[in-house]
């Protein structure tokens, strides 16, 4: 059983920090998403410009 002394401040505190840290990284990591989201839409977007499609190398005729 957990006793009262086991739930100090200083541990609800430590507990809290983690919870925030927790949510800073996952912040982070959804910018992060985002992020690569774009990049990889830029380059699709590129990819079907230049016409480049599997086994093709770009400039050869179809």
């Amino acid at each position: 059983m957990v006793s009262t002394h086991d739930c100090d401040a200083s541990g609800l505190e430590e507990l809290a920090a983690e919870c925030d840290r927790a949510r800073a990284e996952l912040e982070r990591l959804r910018r992060e998403k985002r992020e690569v989201e774009i990049e990889l839409a830029i380059l699709k977007g590129a990819v079907e410009l230049a016409g480049i499609r599997a086994g093709r190398r770009p400039g050869q005729p179809d």
